[in-house]
């Protein structure tokens, strides 16, 4: 698999987890989505999100890292701090 296809891979895998924590279709996700723009992303909801996040990547995001994510880039950049290519 190539490196765009890899990319391509995991930023389809980030908005279907991220669509389904938030209630939206992952067409709707992109890297300026912030709580502000979804309703029903309240702070239990940004925990679930965190966690599916976790579990779709495999990584441990710490409770410091998780209240600096403010957006779905947030999300992104984080991943890619963590040798994630997305």
């Amino acid at each position: 698999m190539s490196n765009n296809a890899k990319i391509d891979a995991a930023q389809l895998q980030l908005a279907e987890v991220v669509a389904t924590a938030l209630e939206l279709e992952p067409v709707e996700v992109h890297d300026r989505l912030t709580p502000a723009d979804v309703a029903v992303w309240d702070s239990f909801t940004h925990v679930m999100l965190i966690t599916h996040v976790e579990e779709a990547f495999g990584v441990k995001i710490g409770p410091k890292e998780a209240t600096r994510v403010r957006s779905v880039g947030d999300i992104s950049a984080l991943l890619r701090s963590r040798g994630i290519e997305i």
